[in-house]
């Protein structure tokens, strides 16, 4: 046999040899047996002359050799195979050589070509997953994966075999089948390296998903969620799962809460309501009873707490419901809802205002809410931190006393909005247009989101020390509130709160003698006296100091000298 010559050897007559420079690396026998049964010997097997019975040494292909015996062993060696393997002859003194220059030469397949490969295997040669599996030797999920992968987008792709992109970041960008999404998830990074890191990826991608890590997402669950046809989101390359249709969890949360609802009106709640979202601001239009009982005006909502359980808050009022008036009451308090909302937006107005001139403490104001919502702490730690969130506004029938004190608040409100999507416009985004900017901008803009976010209606049952405490933070006087309790807005008020306060402020008699007047001069002589006494609104005053408690009178000798003698 003349050396360079492809000639069929028998399977029986080849042998492995130190002669082989790869000792390690490639891919597994199995691999290669599968490929083999599959496709038939790719590459001839290169070898020299041996002095084994007079075989020939295999120094190239020792592993198809290994792949070659055991389908042998199993019977399965290809029928084309059995007769001889295709081998080119060498000296044995260029053996070395031949062997070391087979394995630099030959250039390893990057893994996005494989990726388009097993692609067009699907799309052009349609091939099922478990066929490809089965011919390359690998298991499905290795197969679906690469398949995924080559799906991301091209010129994404094209980064990652230029070396600007890692196998992890295409794995991340994997996890949606959106081009589109794909390449602004990772036009992102273009300025921020960080977002280019996977996790950041993968959580822009799915920035709409529900997270099983969510409340509502743990309440529902990925079984409720498939048995009502809806599909998870499953990451192939780690146990991530997502909920991509929120308004089917939301759907599924509410039905599974309205289970609950229905077990509490049977136990004698006025009303009940499934509610699966209950944050700051929705409970801020409820009043809390002192009342725990179930009754026919009180009720309770039912809604998603702490890890997805089941959390009733009981004991309520509808808004603008009045409270069920006890035995020992003659009549309903003179305050309606509708003025404290008045005076109570006053207060927010005011606090707003001054915590805008304030970035140092706005900070700390959304610290703590950004505290509270990503630990999930419950509402009573929580009261007074930011009660719409980041970025939101509470919105209530407070909105009136919150304009007046506050005249200039809406018109800052539009002009933010439009500096801020006029800026994304013009930088792509709005954290690209803010890095450009001042940092004072930046600043100015974190104590307008934190004042927007202030609400002291979720302050009404706290202790007003609190409110007053942050009000002297900001150096708010809430006293000036009082410039808004003019003759016309007391006209607008029940006249039993007029007298209630007048009664407070000048005496019963004053109150008395006031209500004995004509109906058209109440309003303006009743602001006339409250401004001559100074009066202040509770919702503007500031706590009256704690009164320190008497100390008890030592006894005199004389006096404990005669109760120890006679102790009856």
């Amino acid at each position: 046999m003349e050396a360079g010559a492809i000639s069929l050897i028998p399977l029986s007559q080849l042998y492995p040899t130190t002669l082989n420079v790869r000792k390690i690396g490639g891919a597994s026998i199995d691999e290669l047996a599968a490929s083999i049964t599959a496709h038939g010997l790719i590459h001839n097997l290169v070898v020299a002359p041996g002095s084994v019975n007079g075989g020939y040494l295999v120094i190239a292909g020792e592993r198809r050799l290994k792949a070659l015996a055991k389908l042998q062993a199993e019977g399965a060696l290809p029928a084309s195979l059995v007769s001889g393997i295709p081998c080119r002859l060498v000296d044995v003194e260029e053996a070395h050589e031949a062997s070391l220059a087979e394995n630099i030469i030959r250039e390893a397949m990057h893994p996005a070509d494989e990726f388009a490969a097993f692609r067009n295997l699907v799309n052009v040669d349609e091939l099922t997953v478990p066929e490809i599996a089965s011919r390359f030797g690998k298991t499905e999920k290795y197969v679906e994966q690469r398949l995924r992968l080559g799906n991301v987008a091209p010129e994404l792709l094209e980064e990652y075999k230029a070396g600007k992109a890692n196998l992890e970041q295409m794995m991340a960008l994997a996890i949606v089948e959106d081009h589109k999404a794909q390449r602004e998830a990772w036009s992102q990074g273009e300025r921020i390296s960080y977002y280019r890191q996977p996790e950041q990826l993968r959580g822009l991608l799915v920035t709409r998903d529900v997270s099983l890590t969510s409340s509502i997402g743990a309440f529902v669950g990925v079984e409720a969620y498939e048995a009502a046809g809806g599909t998870p989101r499953r990451d192939l390359f780690s146990d991530f799962v997502t909920l991509p249709d929120s308004k089917l969890v939301r759907k599924l949360a509410k039905a599974k809460l309205e289970d609950e609802a229905a077990k509490l009106r049977k136990k004698g709640w006025g009303w009940v309501e499934a509610m699966p979202t209950f944050d700051y601001s929705e409970r801020a239009k409820y009043r809390q009873s002192s009342s725990k009982t179930p009754s026919e005006k009180l009720g309770a909502v039912v809604t998603i707490g702490n890890g997805g359980k089941v959390e009733v808050v009981a004991g309520l009022l509808k808004p603008g419901q009045r409270a069920p008036a006890s035995a020992a009451e003659k009549k309903p308090k003179a305050d309606t809802r509708a003025t404290e909302d008045f005076l109570v937006g006053v207060r927010t107005g005011l606090l707003r205002v001054h915590l805008r001139d304030n970035p140092e403490l706005a900070l700390t104001v959304l610290a703590a809410s950004l505290g509270c919502s990503f630990f999930d702490i419950d509402d009573e730690a929580c009261a007074g931190v930011l009660d719409a969130g980041v970025g939101g506004y509470a919105r209530h029938t407070q909105e009136a006393g919150e304009k007046a004190a506050n005249p200039h608040g809406q018109g800052m409100t539009a002009a933010w909005e439009k500096r801020l999507r006029d800026g994304a416009k013009k930088d792509g985004s709005v954290l690209a247009w803010l890095m450009k900017q001042d940092q004072n901008v930046a600043y100015d803009l974190m104590a307008f989101v934190a004042a927007g976010g202030i609400d002291t209606n979720t302050w009404r049952d706290e202790d007003e020390a609190a409110i007053h405490a942050f009000a002297v933070a900001v150096g708010a006087d809430l006293g000036a509130g009082t410039e808004h309790i003019t003759p016309e807005w007391l006209a607008k008020q029940p006249k039993s709160y007029i007298l209630e306060a007048v009664t407070e402020a000048a005496g019963k008699d004053a109150a008395v003698a006031l209500e004995k007047g004509k109906a058209k001069d109440l309003a303006a002589k009743a602001h006339e006296l409250l401004a001559e006494k100074q009066w202040i609104p509770s919702q503007l005053r500031a706590p009256e100091p704690a009164k320190p408690k008497p100390v008890a009178k030592k006894a005199s000798k004389k006096r404990r000298a005669a109760a120890e003698a006679d102790p009856a």
